[in-house]
């Protein structure tokens, strides 16, 4: 049998979709005001490769990007992982990696970014310390199909009730009393990030929401408007700009006062020039201020920046009363020289005390330092942080050498030498081979020494 060759044969195309290097987790409500924060999203992609979450952030998410894991006066995990939520430069930079490992393309949402060109630039009074949780929405999580997740509305400042229940968000584990971490060493959301106790509601703590002041309207109305932005951010970009506040800005001073901004701040109750910075393009308003001059007019964010303004607006609007004012004291030539004076001998001298500690030793807050005497303070800090650092470095240092130094022993004791014995030495001097400084100078050591014997076995 003759087999007749196939002229033009054309292998069918396969298009292959692309593969994503972690678990492409769908986000969780957005669109709504319970959308996911993106702290929850990644504890739970954590979760759905078994591995802790400041695990997954510290191996595989930051050295991606330019952020340093921990330095001598910060770790990224328990100092400054919160404004992953914010509209930071660091919300920005996880939100894109997250994207890209995971092939999701509305990580953004999953935090406060659609907002940024409306709000101050350094995220001012948005998160929370700590996150706090409402027990009832844990418990009717727990037996839903989406699972236990935090909403971003968890980790906002303002919002400190539940609109759904009618009860107060809690910070800390009713177990064990802690506030609850950020990234967390375990990846089991609606859990205590210290002890392990279930967050959800029980006895003890529905005795405790009862037994909790009673909840005002402008908590209400808090809780309302970053419901309405959270649930707004993806078409947030339309309306949250700076001009486009400044505008309406305007144009409700003109319906309320013929145009005049300083009559309009005394009227909504405002201190003196706040309202005619941000028209002046001097500064932007803070998440806190923002939500306030909404709240004092009477109209939720959205309806804010985008509604016709009422006819009635003045009487819709009741009355005010401006807020005591701290005004710094002048200070005196003598003041300002003997604290010059000071400055410059803790810069000039062997010690490197903090910021803290020289305005408690001076009597006097670290605000007025920094706003007197900006530059010297500046140099106080640098110092402070390059002494630790030398010191942090040199630690290390004595570390590693400790460590090659026991390895060394070992063989001038002519032990035998196993990853076990090796581990069990140094965790007897307070080392771990789990450190992979340590680690590679113990494989340096051992490699030496091989390597010397077997120089001397070939000579011999």
């Amino acid at each position: 049998m003759q087999l007749e060759l196939l002229e033009q044969f054309e292998m069918p195309s396969q298009n292959t979709p692309p593969r994503s290097e972690l678990v492409s987790l769908n986000p969780i409500g957005i669109g709504s005001a319970m959308c996911e924060a993106l702290i929850s999203y990644l504890t739970r992609l954590a979760g759905a490769h078994v591995v802790r979450p400041n695990v997954l952030v510290k191996d595989v998410i930051l050295p991606l990007t330019n952020i340093r894991v921990k330095t001598a006066t910060h770790n990224f995990n328990f100092r400054y992982s919160r404004t992953i939520n914010s509209y930071t430069s660091y919300a920005s930079t996880i939100s894109t990696v997250l994207e890209k490992l995971t092939l999701q393309q509305n990580l953004q949402f999953l935090t406060f970014l659609p907002w940024g060109n409306l709000l101050d630039p350094k995220g001012s009074r948005l998160l929370r310390d700590h996150v706090a949780v409402c027990r009832t929405c844990l418990e009717e999580l727990r037996s839903s199909e989406t699972g236990v997740y935090y909403p971003l509305l968890w980790y906002l400042r303002p919002v400190s009730i539940c609109s759904k229940h009618q009860t107060r968000l809690f910070e800390v584990c009713p177990d064990c009393g802690h506030p609850q971490n950020f990234v967390s060493h375990h990846a089991m959301l609606g859990y205590c990030t210290h002890c392990g106790a279930w967050l959800g509601a029980s006895e003890h703590t529905m005795q405790v929401s009862s037994a909790s002041p009673p909840i005002t309207n402008r908590e209400r109305f808090m809780s309302a408007a970053l419901e309405q932005m959270v649930a707004s951010n993806s078409t947030a970009h339309q309306i949250a700009s700076h001009e486009g506040f400044i505008d309406r800005i305007s144009k409700y001073s003109k319906a309320l006062t013929d145009g005049n901004m300083k009559a309009f701040e005394i009227r909504l109750g405002f201190h003196k020039n706040v309202v005619v910075c941000w028209r002046d393009k001097c500064s932007r308003p803070r998440i806190d201020m923002f939500l306030e001059i909404c709240f004092r007019l009477g109209q939720l964010p959205i309806q804010f920046l985008t509604a016709e303004i009422p006819n009635d607006l003045e009487g819709r609007i009741g009355e005010f009363k401006k807020g005591k004012s701290s005004r710094r004291k002048k200070l005196t030539q003598e003041k300002h020289a003997e604290v010059l004076r000071l400055l410059t001998a803790v810069i000039e001298g062997p010690d490197a005390p903090t910021q803290l500690a020289v305005a408690e030793k001076l009597q006097v807050k670290r605000r007025f330092l920094n706003h007197h005497f900006p530059d010297l303070v500046r140099a106080i800090s640098d110092k402070h942080k390059r002494v630790v650092a030398a010191r942090t470095a040199e630690k290390r240092a004595a570390k590693i050498n400790k460590a090659r130094a026991v390895t060394q022993k070992m063989f001038d004791d002519r032990r035998p030498i196993s990853k076990r014995k090796v581990d069990k030495a140094l965790h007897a001097e307070g080392l771990t081979l789990a450190d992979g400084e340590i680690r590679h100078a113990v494989k340096e050591v051992i490699t030496t020494n091989f390597e010397r014997n077997q120089t001397i076995q070939g000579d011999s």
